[in-house]
């Protein structure tokens, strides 16, 4: 559709289905997308690209949004652990409520096919 005016709008320009797409994307990513800003050290950086190059990441964006990623799942995978700790501390198990779980367990692995 090149050349074609958009509803109440002149074209200033002729544009295709994927330059629309593409512009469409790009608002997105401005409008609906946090962008946070950094200060690395040169060995950080070094770092970072070394793993660009490996394909670990995308790109430097990629990375660090990786690396947050990564850094929020490990605080809250840190906090359930807290949370399962202070529960067992609050209430305890106790000797006959474990009873039998060994013999129990030992048989759940006795029948698995391995």
């Amino acid at each position: 559709m090149l050349g074609v005016a958009r509803p109440g709008r002149l074209p200033s320009r002729p544009y295709s289905a994927a330059a629309a797409a593409s512009s469409c994307i790009a608002f997105r990513y401005a409008n609906c997308m946090a962008q946070l800003v950094t200060r690395v050290d040169d060995r950080l950086l070094a770092e970072v690209d070394a793993l660009v190059d490996e394909g670990v990441a995308a790109t430097r964006s990629d990375a660090v949004r990786l690396g947050l990623v990564a850094l929020v799942e490990r605080h809250r995978r840190q906090q359930t652990g807290i949370a399962i700790v202070d529960g067992y501390r609050r209430h305890p198990q106790y000797e006959e409520e474990l009873a039998g779980l060994d013999d129990a367990t030992r048989a759940l692995v006795e029948e698995e096919p391995w």
